[in-house]
C-alpha cells in the first residue's frame, strides 16, 4: 500500500479596502458606497491510499516514500524529492509496478507545487493520472483521488477549464461508488464551486445544492456531507445567489453556513461567512442589519491579535455607521483602525491615507471643515508617497481641492484638482461619471480664478464626454 499527500492549497486573504466618500463636484456632499463582495479559497489537505499489486522490492519501494512522506510533511523538499525519485527508480523496475509509479508521481508533483514548480508537477500529475487508468479499477476510490489531486493542482494553476473537468470526473467516480472517499466528494464540489461561483454562478447554485440534499438525485447514493462540509457548500451558495442578485436567498444561505461554521468551530469561514452576509444586507438597503453583522465581526476578531482584516472591518463599519448618521460612532470605529495600524507600524501606509480620507469625510458631514480639510491633507501626502490605489487617491484630491476652492484658494485647488485628474486617469476601475467630476470641476475653478483659456480645454473635454453619456 502506498500513500501520497497533496500540497495544502495556497491562499492570499485579499484586503477589500473601501472609501465612504464620492467624488464631488464644488456643489456636492458625499455619499457612501456600496460593499463589494470578497472571495475565499478553502485550503485542503488530502491524504489517498491505493492497494496495489505485488511489486518485487515493495518494502524498499515503502522505505522511499514514506521516507519523502516525512520530508514533504515536515517542509524538507530537497530532501523530499530525493527520496521520492528513489522510489520512482525502485517501481519503475519492479513487475506490476505502474500504480506504484503512479503513487510516487502523485507526490512528486506536489512537492515541484510546494517548491513553486507548478509546470512541472501539473506535469507530473498528468503522467501520474495517466498510468492510475491503465493500472487502476475504473471508477475506483484510488483513481478518483488521482483526478481530484489534478483538479486541484489545475486550481492552483488557475486553469479553470480542465481544473473543472478532472474535479467533474473524481465526483462522477464517487457517485458511482456510492462513496464519499473520506471526505473527498465534498471537496471536489467545494472546488468546482469555487471555480463557477463568479463566471457560472447558475451552474454553481445547481451543483451546490445538489450536493446540499446529499445528491438525492442519484439513485442509490447514501451519504450526506458532514456538518464542516455543509457549512462551505452553503457559504459557496450564498455567493451564488449574491451574483444571480439574489440576495434574500443569499441571507438565507449565509446564516445557515454562519452557523454550521459555528458548530464545526470554524471561526475563519464564519466571519468570511460574516462578511458576505453584511454585503447582502447592503444589496438590500438594509444597513441597520449590516452594522449589526459587521459588529459580530468585530466581536470574533477581537479575540485574534491585531491584523490588517481587522483593519479592514473596522473601517467598513465605520462607513456603515456613517451612513446611518452615527457620526460619532463612526469616528470611533475610524479611530480604532487608526490605533490598530499603529499597533501594527503600518501609519505610512495606503491604508492610513484610506482610513483618514474615510475619518475626514465623518468631519466634513459634521460640519467640522477645518477637520476635515487638515484630515484630507494627511490623507493626500500619504496617496502621493503611496499611490497604489489610484482611485480612492483621486476621491480624497476631489474633496480637499473642493475645500480649498469653497475657500476660494484657488492656488491650492489648482494642484490638487490636477494631482486628481492624474490619479483618475491612471486608475483602470474609474467610471466615466468620475472623470465628467474631475474635468468639470478644473473648468469651475479656472473660471471661477479668471483664467479662462485655461478652462476651455477641460470644459470641451467634459462636454464631449457627456455627449457620450447620454
Amino acid at each position: 500500500m502506498w500513500t501520497g499527500f497533496t500540497a495544502m492549497k495556497k491562499t492570499n486573504t485579499a484586503s477589500n479596502w473601501k472609501s465612504a466618500f464620492n467624488f464631488p463636484t464644488v456643489f456636492m456632499r458625499p455619499r457612501s458606497l456600496i460593499v463589494s463582495v470578497r472571495s475565499l479559497t478553502t485550503p485542503l489537505l488530502l491524504m489517498i491510499c491505493m492497494h496495489l499489486a505485488p511489486l518485487a522490492s515493495a518494502s524498499d519501494w515503502q522505505h522511499w516514500q514514506n521516507k519523502a512522506t516525512q520530508a514533504y510533511q515536515a517542509g524538507d523538499y530537497q530532501a523530499a524529492e530525493a527520496a521520492i525519485r528513489r522510489a520512482l527508480e525502485l517501481a519503475e523496475q519492479g513487475g506490476g509496478s505502474t500504480g506504484y509509479t503512479a503513487g510516487s508521481l502523485n507526490l512528486l508533483a506536489f512537492i515541484q507545487a510546494d517548491r513553486g514548480e507548478l509546470n512541472a508537477a501539473l506535469g507530473t500529475m498528468e503522467r501520474a493520472v495517466r498510468l492510475g487508468k491503465t493500472a487502476l479499477a475504473r471508477p475506483g476510490e484510488q483513481l478518483a483521488a488521482l483526478y481530484y489531486n489534478q483538479g486541484m493542482l489545475l486550481q492552483q494553476a488557475n486553469q479553470p477549464k480542465p481544473a473543472l473537468a478532472a474535479l467533474q470526473q473524481a465526483m462522477n467516480d464517487y457517485l458511482a461508488l456510492n462513496s464519499s472517499g473520506n471526505g473527498k466528494l465534498w471537496q471536489a464540489v467545494t472546488a468546482q464551486g469555487q471555480l463557477l461561483v463568479a463566471e457560472q454562478p447558475e451552474q454553481a447554485r445547481t451543483l451546490l445544492l445538489r450536493a446540499l440534499s446529499g445528491f438525492d438525485d442519484k439513485p442509490g447514493f447514501t451519504h450526506r456531507p458532514p456538518v464542516p462540509h455543509q457549512a462551505r457548500l452553503a457559504y459557496l451558495l450564498g455567493q451564488a445567489h449574491i451574483q444571480l442578485g439574489q440576495y434574500q436567498a443569499a441571507v438565507t444561505d449565509l446564516e445557515q453556513a454562519i452557523e454550521l461554521a459555528r458548530q464545526a468551530g470554524n471561526a475563519g469561514l464564519q466571519q468570511n461567512g460574516l462578511e458576505y452576509l453584511a454585503s447582502a444586507y447592503e444589496q438590500l438597503d438594509q444597513p441597520q442589519q449590516a452594522g449589526s453583522v459587521l459588529e459580530q465581526i468585530l466581536a470574533l476578531s477581537e479575540q485574534q491579535p491585531a491584523s490588517m482584516s481587522r483593519v479592514m472591518q473596522l473601517n467598513e463599519l465605520g462607513m456603515q455607521l456613517q451612513q446611518q448618521k452615527l457620526y460619532a460612532d463612526a469616528e470611533s470605529r475610524f479611530r480604532e483602525a487608526q490605533h490598530t495600524l499603529e499597533l501594527l507600524n503600518h501609519t505610512q501606509s495606503v491604508e492610513q491615507a484610506l482610513v483618514l480620507g474615510n475619518l475626514a469625510s465623518v468631519k466634513f458631514a459634521q460640519q467640522e471643515h477645518n477637520a476635515a480639510e487638515r484630515l484630507f491633507e494627511q490623507s493626500y501626502r500619504l496617496y502621493l508617497a503611496y499611490p497604489q490605489r489610484p482611485l480612492n487617491a483621486a476621491n480624497t484630491a476631489a474633496w480637499l481641492g473642493t475645500l480649498y476652492y469653497n475657500q476660494q484658494d484657488y492656488q491650492k485647488a489648482e494642484p490638487v484638482f490636477l494631482q486628481g485628474l492624474q490619479w483618475l486617469e491612471s486608475a483602470p476601475d474609474a467610471s466615466p461619471q468620475n472623470l465628467l467630476v474631475a474635468l468639470q470641476n478644473l473648468s469651475a475653478l479656472y473660471s471661477a480664478w479668471g483664467k479662462k483659456s485655461q478652462a476651455r480645454p477641460y470644459a470641451r473635454r467634459a462636454g464631449e464626454l457627456k455627449s457620450t453619456l447620454k
